[in-house]
C-alpha cells in the first residue's frame, strides 16, 4: 500500500490523526517493528517519536530510531532530530 502511493504528490507520509499522532508513533504505541523500520525505511520523519518508545518502555523501537539517527546524522547538525533538539532546549 505505501508503495502504492507514495508517488502521489498528494501522499504524505508524515500525516497526523485528530489527536496528533504520526503513523510512527502508532506503531510504537502497537509495539509493531515491522511497520516502525518499513515507516523509517520510506523517509517518515521521527520527531519526537524516540521520546514516545522511550515513554512506552519499548526499548527495541528506541535502538531502531537511535540507529536510524545515526544513519541519516549530517555532520555539523544537532545529533537529534529537530522535534527532539527543541525538546531537549526547554
Amino acid at each position: 500500500l505505501l508503495d502504492k502511493h507514495k508517488s502521489n504528490s498528494r501522499f504524505n507520509i508524515n500525516c497526523r490523526d485528530a489527536i496528533g499522532r504520526t503513523a510512527l508513533v502508532v506503531a510504537i504505541e502497537n509495539e509493531n517493528m515491522e511497520l516502525i523500520e518499513l515507516l523509517l525505511a520510506n523517509g517518515i520523519e521521527p520527531g519526537d517519536a524516540l521520546l514516545h518508545a522511550i515513554s512506552e518502555e519499548y526499548v527495541e523501537a528506541v535502538e531502531v530510531l537511535l540507529q536510524h539517527e545515526e544513519k541519516i546524522y549530517t555532520p555539523g547538525k544537532p545529533y537529534v532530530s529537530r522535534a527532539m533538539s527543541e525538546f531537549i532546549h526547554y
